[in-house]
């Protein structure tokens, strides 16, 4: 991915790819002064190409990336292991079978 990164943000000033689910994708751009709406296509087409094919890469325009708490870059944010531990994967996780009732557990 390290290429794609360095040849491919042509017209980028800033990006950031967060995968907020295991079969999606999101590829915020911030434009540069040389941005044209073809550079953030091919590069979604390029990562996707790249990536499992039941992954969905979606490309969006922002104003602004959005900095951590101390103000650095994150280029790639994985929403993934966060929501396997507090949301819905929970069970999966944990190392249950997601496919067992809760109640088959208690003797």
């Amino acid at each position: 991915m390290d290429d794609l990164l360095k040849e491919g943000i042509d017209g980028f000033a800033d990006l950031q790819i967060r995968q907020s689910t295991l079969d999606r994708v999101e590829v915020s751009v911030q434009p540069g002064s040389t941005f044209e709406p073809f550079h953030l296509e091919r590069f979604c087409e390029e990562l996707g190409h790249r990536l499992d094919d039941e992954i969905e890469v979606e490309g969006r325009l922002v104003e602004q990336i959005p900095r951590t708490s101390r103000q650095k870059k994150s280029l790639i944010v994985s929403e993934v292991a966060d929501r396997r531990i507090h949301g819905d994967d929970e069970t999966i996780a944990s190392g249950q079978d997601p496919s067992s009732d809760p109640a088959d557990l208690v003797e």
